[in-house]
């Protein structure tokens, strides 16, 4: 059987339940599944080729990656405005563009592990990239693309910047960990973040703000438990939320509440309190974040 290689955009379509569906298993079973085929038929429908479906999720090969990134933005509002079973549903993508194997109808290679890789990063509701895709995409689609952060990819000894493409869910995936009381408060105010390094103020309509060690963030902590692109606070629904894109997570201290763990999950700011970047709110006190939101 013959192989050839030739360049194609790889993406990867995983869905996410975040809730329990209504009905029984096999029902929602069904359901999903007509989610699957719903994505499926909008890949054909832009040229694109659905490679094989595992589990929740299709693996995709595009043209190009204005195609694969447009209809990724399309497909993750589609499904998260999807109530077809009482169940809460997002999409997760991880996107890459290079040389493939193509053999049997399957592709292979550095650039299918690679979107693969991007894929397992991102959480609910998230289209996570690489510098390929993002270079080769038009001036106005790069606007909605901002650096996530570094990661090293399995068999490379160099990390590489990965991104996330923005877009607007109708609502925020909040984890297991959040407390319930918070999900429909709205944020007032000005949201002050307190360091060592400095001051940091976040007002509604404001770019979000990065949290970690790399020098290019907003708010840098010095911290060996801090990933170089830790966290992000932005303003969006009447929210300050903090969201956790780190490997050892972030927790957080509000007055008159427990001690949230976040594992690439997001939280919103109220009051005041205390956020600390890879270890627990009780580990070194130069490191920690205390933020007051009045």
């Amino acid at each position: 059987m013959s192989t050839s290689a030739i360049e194609r955009t790889v993406g990867f379509f995983d869905l996410a339940e975040t809730s329990a569906p209504a009905q029984a298993d096999e029902t929602g079973r069904r359901h999903m599944q007509r989610r699957l085929d719903l994505m499926a038929s909008a890949v054909q429908g832009v040229g694109g080729q659905v490679v094989k479906q595992i589990g929740d999720e299709l693996m995709c090969a595009f043209d190009g990656p204005a195609t694969a990134v447009t209809l990724a933005i399309e497909l993750a509002a589609e499904i998260d405005a999807l109530d077809q079973d009482g169940a809460t549903v997002a999409l997760r993508v991880g996107l890459h563009h290079g040389p493939v194997l193509e053999e049997g109808g399957d592709l292979f290679g550095d650039t299918v592990n690679i979107a693969a890789r991007m894929t397992s990063i991102a959480s609910p509701g998230q289209i996570i990239t690489t510098e390929e895709i993002v270079c080769d995409l038009p001036a106005e689609a790069r606007m909605s693309v901002k650096l996530f952060d570094e990661v090293r990819v399995k068999g490379s000894s160099r990390t590489r910047p990965i991104y996330r493409v923005l877009w607007a869910p109708r609502a925020e995936t909040l984890g297991h960990t959040q407390m319930p009381a918070l999900r429909t408060r709205t944020a007032s105010g000005v949201l002050t973040l307190h360091h060592s390094s400095g001051e940091l103020r976040v007002e509604h309509g404001s770019e979000e703000v990065r949290l970690g060690r790399d020098s290019r963030c907003e708010l840098v902590v010095r911290s060996e438990m801090a990933s170089r692109f830790h966290a992000v606070v932005e303003a969006r629904g009447g929210k300050y939320l903090l969201r956790d894109q780190s490997t050892n997570g972030t927790w957080v201290r509000m007055q008159d509440s427990p001690v949230v763990t976040l594992q690439r999950e997001a939280l919103p700011l109220f009051g005041e309190g205390v956020i600390s970047l890879g270890e627990a709110v009780g580990g070194n006190p130069k490191h920690l974040i205390r933020f007051t939101c009045f």
